[in-house]
């Protein structure tokens, strides 16, 4: 087998070095590809910015406008180029099948289809390694056989079973590669600790702690430790400093932990989320999750599909106040504690996984 991967990752590098057969999808192409990619893009994005100029529907005016500038963005440039770099290596190389991840990402498709051009008769593979809501939508379209991978294989439950409810193409085969388990029962920590989990997004960070300081403001009766995304490696103080005001006030109530996840999971009885897939590991440790939900703001539950009743959500500082005394209602997710990891967690079967290749 061979791996081909663009450098998306801070630890590309190190990546690299561990994988033989290993090629690196290039951001650059020779001139003349780069003059025929110029044209290109120039020619669908003026094409586009007269249709969308003639339009007197507003919402259709707009989105042709947004569509023309999508073919001038750096990504669309390079997903062209590595539609050509796919090509080639699948013509050189001659794989019976690709397997690629599967996340709703234009790129998914490029390999999809500039494996399909060069071999129609290659077997197409995604791999859904997280997990997928009812809410997501590029990853349900159907694009046609170019583009659509010829076999899904998830990593948990729920994603399988939320596809499928949604799938478009009944050609599709669909797999998962999760098996149960049997979970320990953790005893809830017995602490006024909350760990806070967002996403890595700027805006995710900055709606938790205008939550938690509103909070602090009214209560003292919580203390909360902070894990940022790995994203946020080596920055975190600048960020601090740029967007949570009045943290100064609040640095004995909250921690921003440099501790392994697990050592926070131990020190903590809940688990403040909107779309992190921690909330999982966090269960699994008998922490209890608490959404939070943002007014006038899309719902962002990562525990948002299961039908089991699997988490608590607040709006306002009040209402987080009065759950985390409610030991009634928290005893009641950790019933279903089982049954919701059984749908939710991702316990890959290498050994299984092998035979779709």
């Amino acid at each position: 087998f061979f791996v081909v991967a663009a450098n998306h990752q801070k630890d590309f590098l190190n990546f690299k070095k561990k994988i033989k057969n290993f090629y690196e999808l290039n951001k650059k192409a020779n001139f003349s590809q780069e003059i025929n990619i110029f044209f290109l893009t120039l020619i669908f994005c003026i094409k586009y910015l007269i249709i969308g100029l003639f339009k007197f529907d507003n919402f259709e005016k707009k989105f042709y406008l947004l569509l023309s500038l999508s073919f001038l963005h750096g990504n669309t440039i390079d997903n062209i180029k590595y539609y050509h770099q796919i090509k080639l290596l699948i013509k050189k190389k001659k794989p019976k099948s690709i397997v690629s991840i599967f996340e709703g990402h234009a790129l998914e498709r490029v390999i999809f289809r500039a494996a399909k051009k060069i071999n129609p008769q290659i077997k197409t593979i995604a791999y859904n390694h997280t997990i997928i809501s009812s809410n997501h939508n590029a990853i349900f379209l159907r694009l046609g056989k170019m583009n659509d991978p010829d076999i899904l294989i998830f990593a948990n439950q729920i994603s399988k079973k939320i596809y499928k409810s949604k799938q478009k193409n009944k050609r599709q085969k669909i797999f998962c590669v999760s098996k149960n388990k049997r979970w320990k029962n953790n005893k809830t920590q017995n602490t006024n600790y909350c760990l806070v989990a967002p996403e890595g997004l700027d805006s995710e960070n900055v709606k938790f702690f205008n939550f938690i300081s509103d909070y602090l403001r009214k209560y003292d009766d919580l203390k909360f430790i902070w894990r940022f995304h790995p994203i946020y490696s080596g920055r975190e103080n600048t960020f601090i400093k740029k967007n949570f005001k009045g943290f100064k006030n609040l640095k004995n109530k909250i921690i921003f932990s440099n501790n392994s996840i697990n050592y926070d999971f131990r020190k903590s009885k809940f688990l403040l989320y909107r779309g992190s897939t921690v909330v999982v590991k966090g269960l699994s440790e008998s922490l209890i999750p608490i959404n939070l939900k943002i007014k006038n703001d899309l719902q962002n539950n990562y525990f948002m599909d299961s039908k089991y009743f699997s988490h608590l959500i607040v709006e306002k500082p009040k209402e987080l106040n009065r759950l985390i005394l409610n030991h009634k209602i928290q005893n009641k997710i950790l019933k279903n504690k089982k049954k919701i990891l059984n749908d939710y967690a991702i316990i890959n079967n290498n050994i299984k996984t092998k035979y779709f290749v």
